[in-house]
């Protein structure tokens, strides 16, 4: 579908008088179409909207990632620090003692 970059009002109400519009209603609904034109998007900024929507989901998406490496690390963190001490009691329980 080609872009329309201009709006012809008076072809408009030209062609709306001649399917039997009167002329002040053909000239209303000219304007009223002509107005509401602002209102839509072009294809570029449906791109560019498309393209922002993908950047911030791509980053949401990575956000609950970073918190689970995060609490990841913690557990690995106590689990490490747990198996430290579990060895360092053990090895006091030995004949010579712990270092």
């Amino acid at each position: 579908m080609a872009a329309m970059d201009t709006f012809d009002s008076l072809a408009v109400e030209d062609e709306l008088e001649a399917a039997g519009f009167e002329k002040s209603r053909a000239k209303a609904v000219a304007s009223a179409v002509r107005d509401s034109r602002a209102e839509l998007a072009t294809g570029a900024a449906l791109g560019a909207l498309r393209a922002e929507f993908k950047t911030d989901i791509a980053i949401l998406e990575t956000r609950p990632t970073v918190r689970l490496y995060g609490a990841a690390a913690g557990v690995v963190a106590a689990v490490a620090a747990a198996a430290v001490s579990i060895v360092i009691a053990l090895l006091a329980l030995l004949p010579g003692g712990a270092p």
